[in-house]
């Protein structure tokens, strides 16, 4: 845990005004490159150094102006608590720390608003892999791998970044900053909220209810499998990989890919397997469907929609579309059937669901993303990378 006694802008005038003088000059550079191209946090960075001072410390007087200069910049405190195994671990900075029964609390000592915190204060604490983490804090908030029961993250103005959970609950808020899921989530609920700016990034997200939610920024989902899912945004961009299950989809304003994405140059064979409810007020979509469950429905009160649709679709879905202007592309294989301000398309074998689609103010296109016409464009991509790529050498 750090916390300075006086601001310092970066990492960099710290360690100049102690250790530049007193450790050699490889130590010094390897250390700052570590922070510099991220692969060091900030708080290890002072970690190392101040371990290394206290090394060299202990065979020679020499350094110890050094230690003094750097607790000039640095305060730093630890603290080893013997903790139960199932615990809560509440942490609300700055540090205090008071442990009853399962109950293991890092706070101010009072209640006190977040935005009143000093932003100098660094914690790093190391907790039992199945406790319970209850953490607020003004800045970024990093957790790694925790298989408790619930992980409830809270920041003012700060990034949140998970690398993986498994549990029961996970709630996560912050007003400035973005969200990082980086692996595997498993949980029976999952909320994801920026209230102001801020993006949402997750990996694979597995459980029963979902919610992701920012006013100003994006959400980029890997994968979902979730019964019920909600994606919200006010203003910015979705792209939603490989989504599963229920699903809502709210956009004031921007573009929405959902069910398909791009590796390096090939479009990958996946999409859209649920059932939809997707609302863009202004902006495009790009959705590729794969397979249907239950009735859907695609609104877009201003802007263009392209739809590609699997096999299943094709098969077994009806769409009934209304927009201003509607392209059916020739490799459909469902019946299409022109109507009163839209079109129909009637299913090649049976009619098991339905998706209205309004697109009043837009334009409307159809294709095919059958496994034989995709297999067919990755061929074709690849193909004009590998003419790319001979003319480039």
């Amino acid at each position: 845990m750090f916390e300075y006694s006086e601001p310092v802008n970066t990492v960099t005038d710290m360690l100049t005004a102690t250790a530049a003088y007193y450790l050699n000059a490889s130590y010094y550079q390897y250390m700052l490159n570590l922070h510099k191209y991220k692969v060091m946090n900030v708080v290890y960075v002072f970690e190392a150094f101040h371990s290394r001072l206290l090394t060299l410390c202990s065979n020679t007087n020499k350094y110890l102006p050094a230690i003094s200069l750097f607790r000039n910049y640095a305060t730093i405190v630890k603290k080893e608590l013997e903790v139960p195994t199932f615990c809560d671990v509440y942490i609300n900075l700055p540090y205090h720390h008071d442990i009853n029964g399962n109950r293991v609390e890092i706070f101010t000592g009072k209640v006190q608003d977040l935005d009143n915190i000093s932003d100098n204060i660094f914690c790093s604490v190391k907790a039992p892999i199945k406790a319970n983490l209850n953490i607020k804090s003004k800045k970024d908030i990093i957790i790694g791998y925790f298989n408790g029961d619930k992980l409830h993250l809270k920041s003012s103005e700060g990034n949140i970044i998970v690398d993986k959970f498994q549990g029961n609950s996970v709630k996560l808020k912050t007003r400035k900053g973005n969200i990082n899921l980086k692996d595997y989530i498993q949980a029976s609920t999952i909320i994801a909220e920026v209230l102001e700016n801020g993006s949402i990034i997750s990996g694979r997200l597995q459980g029963l209810t979902l919610k992701l939610k920012t006013k100003y920024g994006n959400i980029s989902v890997e994968s979902s499998y979730s019964y019920e899912s909600l994606f919200e945004v006010d203003c910015g961009n979705f792209d939603l990989h490989n989504i599963h299950k229920s699903c809502e989809v709210l956009l004031k304003e921007g573009d929405i890919n959902i069910g398909k994405y791009y590796y390096l140059t090939d479009e990958q064979l996946n999409g859209f397997d649920g059932d939809l409810k997707a609302l863009v007020e202004k902006g495009s979509a790009n959705i590729q469907l794969s397979r249907i469950t239950k009735d859907s429905e695609i609104n877009m009160l201003n802007g263009t929609l392209n739809l590609k649709l699997g096999d299943a679709c094709q098969d077994y879905v009806q769409f009934k579309i209304q927009a201003k202007g509607c392209d059916i592309s020739d490799n459909i294989k469902s019946t299409v059937q022109t109507v009163d301000k839209g079109v129909v398309l009637t299913p090649d074998i049976n009619n098991e669901s339905t998706v209205l689609v309004n697109c009043v103010n837009g334009t409307v296109n159809v294709e095919s993303a059958s496994w034989q016409d995709m297999i067919k464009s990755k061929l074709k991509k690849r193909h004009e990378l590998l003419k790319y790529v001979d003319v480039i050498f």
